[in-house]
């Protein structure tokens, strides 16, 4: 406490804390996607695109599966986080950046690459690919992309991209990052604000799905929003419709001249 800390100490910190036994190592490993108790659904950032003409869901997606869990909340939780452990494992495998060729993407892409063995090809495209620059921008969902596997995304991009090279960067566990940075249909990412920063109400459709797995409650940390916790009550008997509430709960810039961050 009190002393100086160079920037090349500070950036070896972050590189120590992602190695085995660091502590932001074990969040990775120990963290979940989603968890659901009794009917209280808690995710990072929520279950809505960020668009505010869109009533799109993300309820029951999985990176890599054709069709959407949505009969079981908790099964959908089970898949989802089995596929974010495999990405970790991926991760562990296969840390580095390496180059590949076309070739073995293809072949990866045959045998399946979502496999834990195997590293997850995610294309480091140009800043000129439309396909990343608009979900970086919309965050929107993309059903083709979600439902394909990793490798099936990373052949897809480098057939639009005008200027694919032979061999491509790849590294394990990529596919989470591109999760969690990135990718439209990501709890993580998911918004329950409108446009201008306003909250959003729940549609129809996804709280009837919610309601049918027992869900009546959704609670999520992101995104930063006013100085106290927001609720959204949407439907319900009055409104003869089904009914869940939002709780978004990151209040971490309640006050953003105190030194501590006050509320985060």
């Amino acid at each position: 406490p009190g002393q100086n800390v160079s920037e090349e100490a500070t950036a070896q910190s972050f590189v120590e804390s992602a190695q085995p036994g660091g502590f932001m190592s074990e969040i990775i490993e120990l963290g979940q996607l989603g968890f659901a108790l009794g009917d209280v659904l808690y995710v990072h950032g929520g279950l809505l695109g960020t668009s505010a003409e869109s009533e799109e869901d993300y309820f029951g997606y999985v990176p890599g599966e054709e069709k959407r869990e949505l009969s079981n909340v908790q099964a959908w939780l089970t898949k989802l986080n089995q596929w974010k452990d495999s990405q970790v494992k991926e991760w562990r495998q296969h840390p580095t950046w390496t180059e590949v060729e076309q070739e073995q993407l293809l072949r990866w892409s045959e045998e399946g690459a979502a496999s834990p063995e195997l590293v997850s090809p995610v294309l480091r495209t140009s800043k000129g690919d439309p396909d990343r620059t608009s979900a970086r921008k919309s965050r929107r969902f993309s059903k083709s992309n979600a439902e394909k596997g990793s490798a099936a995304i990373a052949i897809a991009n480098a057939e639009r991209s005008a200027d694919a090279v032979e061999r491509k960067r790849v590294r394990g566990g990529d596919a989470l990052i591109h999760y969690a940075t990135a990718a439209a249909g990501s709890v993580v990412l998911g918004r329950h604000l409108s446009a201008s920063g306003m909250p959003s109400p729940m549609p129809k459709s996804t709280m009837r799905q919610l309601n049918k797995c027992g869900i009546r409650r959704v609670v999520v940390g992101h995104t930063p929003h006013g100085d106290c916790p927001t609720i959204i009550k949407s439907g319900g008997p009055a409104e003869k419709m089904p009914c869940v509430e939002v709780i978004m709960a990151d209040t971490s810039y309640s006050d953003m001249t105190r030194g501590d961050n006050r509320g985060g």
